[in-house]
């Protein structure tokens, strides 16, 4: 994959891209903070969240190959009562911002800051009335991480639920397990064709491959079978440490064969 040819390479460089996204989500806000007139603290508050979660400063940049799609698949978590999932697994992350790139050409953007951990799913797709470009659609949240609560916005959109999902999965996978990671270079490449190559043609972020160090067991069974699994665990002292683990499949009139090697981008 060449990067200049992904939407991330312009989330991540192109600065009038961010104004773009800004006056989609807040278009009076930002005309008014721009044309000088005074916001209500609410609205510099949000402004300033939103900003702050996709400007381009202090951003670190990683590639999620698809055999970390496939992984992240097999995690099997449950929401709580409330319909969300348990976001206190990340209580212990610092202030951060990363962007996670996939093939598929949409990216997700994560950034820790003042208590608040914020979010941005972003996709491109062939544009089906203009031949030769492309349409993107960003979806934008914030979860306070001392009330697990979510923004406002979060409840209007109906993309909601199955966002949650794949973020949170994403980020146990990411923080929790046991990762592999190769750093790109601007101007590098990495793999080959017939694996996959990756083609860094940012001029001053590196791209961080993410790959998967766990060997997993399969089965295949005429019988009834249970696939292996991922799961978060709690470990430690009071049980305060999230930590994620694989579960090994069982099976039931069937045979078990265990994989040979670890997967590879």
């Amino acid at each position: 994959m060449i990067l200049k040819n992904h939407i991330a390479y312009r989330f991540l460089t192109d600065e009038s891209f961010t104004v773009e996204m800004l006056r989609a989500h807040m278009p009076s806000q930002l005309d008014r903070f721009l044309d000088g007139d005074e916001l209500t603290e609410v609205e510099q508050s949000q402004l300033w969240t939103l900003n702050n979660t996709i400007c381009a400063i202090s951003q670190e940049a990683f590639y999620i190959t698809d055999t970390i799609v496939d992984k992240v698949d097999m995690l099997k978590v449950k929401p709580k009562e409330s319909g969300h999932y348990d976001w206190s697994v990340f209580s212990h992350l610092k202030d951060q911002k990363k962007t996670f790139i996939y093939s598929d050409n949409s990216l997700i953007r994560i950034a820790i800051s003042g208590g608040f951990l914020c979010f941005c799913w972003l996709e491109a797709k062939p544009s089906k009335e203009h031949k030769g470009q492309d349409e993107v659609d960003f979806h934008l949240f914030n979860l306070k991480q001392s009330t697990q609560e979510f923004s406002k916005n979060w409840v209007a959109d109906s993309y909601a639920g199955k966002l949650e999902e794949k973020i949170y999965k994403l980020l146990c996978f990411f923080y929790l397990a046991d990762n592999e990671l190769i750093i790109v270079s601007p101007g590098q490449k990495y793999g080959t064709r017939k694996e996959g190559k990756l083609i860094n043609t940012f001029k001053d972020i590196p791209i961080t491959i993410v790959n998967s160090n766990w060997n997993i067991t399969s089965i295949r069974t005429e019988g009834f079978g249970v696939r292996g699994h991922f799961a978060i665990r709690w470990s430690g002292e009071g049980r305060t440490i999230p930590k994620m683990v694989f579960i090994e499949p069982f099976k039931k009139n069937g045979y078990m064969r265990r994989a040979k090697n670890v997967d590879h981008v």
